[in-house]
């Protein structure tokens, strides 16, 4: 929202003038999101194992994926996992007393 505000302001003002006045840093202006690529993909290949092991967590799933040949960290596949709402929480078996 600020960087739109920025962009119109700059027609008149200088940016520094503009994200002084809004607080906000200028390298934070300039600077671009990065997209990850190839999630979509990853995204597919981690639904598919789920398909197969429903009881797979994110670290059997990242070892099944680097045992494919894939190069993918943990941290990334748990990112992923958050977004399709996967918990293997509920496949669990339940202690009894």
């Amino acid at each position: 929202m600020k960087r739109e505000m920025i962009a119109e302001l700059s027609k008149e003002y200088s940016v520094k003038q503009a994200c002084g006045v809004l607080g906000l840093a200028r390298s934070s202006y300039y600077r671009k999101k990065q997209e990850k690529a190839g999630d979509e993909e990853l995204l597919e290949e981690i639904e598919r194992i789920i398909m197969r092991w429903p009881y797979y967590g994110y670290r059997r799933i990242s070892k099944q994926l680097k045992r494919e040949g894939r190069q993918v960290g943990e941290t990334r596949v748990r990112r992923l996992l958050r977004m399709i709402e996967h918990s293997n929480t509920a496949l669990r078996s339940v202690k009894y007393e």
